[in-house]
């Protein structure tokens, strides 16, 4: 049997090698603690950020659309002869010929603009309605000189100067 003073230091010893393995292993949980505390805080600051990349990715969509239907009000250099074959078609459902007499670009307060001007023949309501459907047409429209004459018995003409609203063409991208 061990004298009990050897007991005592013994138990001291291992009392102190428990209470020192303690604290170093109390220290290295903290220090665990708080880099899964700063993980923490990176992932919710991560995922902040992607929702608002979401976010900016379908405004920036719903504003690509929204230039698309803008666009269409305006007619650009490539789409001058489809707007000219639509002016001539509208004249032809509704009855009358239309005539496109010239084409011009220009500018008109600082704004790009096509300059049309138009001969229209037909019965007078016929040479109206065609009026009234170019100028309410879905562009950029301005009717800047109009003139009415009367040819024959039934037969009316009409001369128009339009200015249309042209910009260049552009394509929204967006970006990955």
């Amino acid at each position: 049997m061990r004298p009990p003073l050897t007991n005592a230091v013994l138990t001291l010893l291992l009392f102190l090698a428990v209470g020192t393995g303690y604290h170093f292993w109390y220290g290295a949980i903290e220090d665990k603690s708080a880099s899964v505390a700063e993980l923490e805080r990176l992932i919710v600051s991560s995922t902040e950020t992607e929702a608002r990349i979401a976010a900016a990715r379908a405004s920036l969509a719903g504003v690509a659309g929204a230039e698309g239907n803008v666009q269409d009000y305006f007619v650009t250099d490539s789409r001058v002869v489809s707007f000219i074959n639509a002016l001539e078609s509208r004249g032809t459902t509704l009855g009358t010929t239309v005539k496109v007499l010239s084409v011009a670009k220009g500018t008109t307060g600082g704004r790009p603009m096509f300059t049309f001007s138009l001969a229209i023949n037909g019965t007078f309501d016929a040479v109206m309605r065609t009026v009234g459907a170019i100028e309410n047409a879905p562009y950029a429209v301005m009717v800047t000189n109009f003139g009415i004459r009367h040819q024959e018995q039934t037969q009316w003409g009409a001369d128009l100067t339009l200015s249309v609203g042209s910009t260049a063409s552009i394509t929204a991208t967006s970006t990955p």
